[in-house]
This record gives C-alpha cells, sequence and structure tokens, in this order.
C-alpha cells in the first residue's frame, strides 16, 4: 500500500501526533511509519493495521490508488474518487 504522504501529514500534525505517536496507536511500527511518509510502499500486514485502526472509509483517503494501479473498492455514489473530507 502506498498512500499520499501529505494526506498523512496533515492528519498527524491535526491531531498532534508524532511518528511515535501514530505507530503506537495504529500499532504499526515506527519503520513504517516512515516508509509511508516517505512515499514508500509497505506490506500487507502493517497496511491492515493502518486501515483498522483509521477504519475503511477514512482510510481509502489516504491511499494513492493512482500509485498503485487499483481503484478504489469503496468509491461509489456516497464517495467520488479526489472528494476531500474535513473530517479526516
Amino acid at each position: 500500500m502506498k498512500i499520499k504522504v501529505e494526506v498523512l501529514r496533515a492528519f498527524l500534525e491535526k491531531h498532534n501526533l508524532t511518528i511515535e505517536d501514530f505507530a503506537q496507536k495504529s500499532k504499526m511500527g515506527v519503520l513504517e511509519v516512515e516508509k509511508l511518509l516517505n512515499g514508500e510502499e509497505i506490506e500487507i500486514a502493517p497496511a491492515r493495521k493502518f486501515i483498522y485502526f483509521l477504519g475503511a472509509y477514512k482510510a481509502q483517503k489516504f491511499v494513492d490508488w493512482k500509485a498503485i494501479d487499483k481503484k478504489n473498492p469503496l468509491a461509489n455514489e456516497f464517495f467520488e474518487e479526489g472528494s476531500d473530507d474535513e473530517n479526516l
């Protein structure tokens, strides 16, 4: 999984979270969070923890669907890809 780095950075800033805080709360390793923030892809196990922590609806907005060449499986009439959600 790859994410939109700017979205994760904004989330961390908005919620006053350090990399270590986010890693602890999401049960991910610091290394995996650092990879995400460096624009690197992470493996399935930490990706699942990321999604579980945020919830699928919110996590889908972090995923860089174009970078992984996949269509967002949750995109539908209630959520259009590319739309912003001020409640991140």
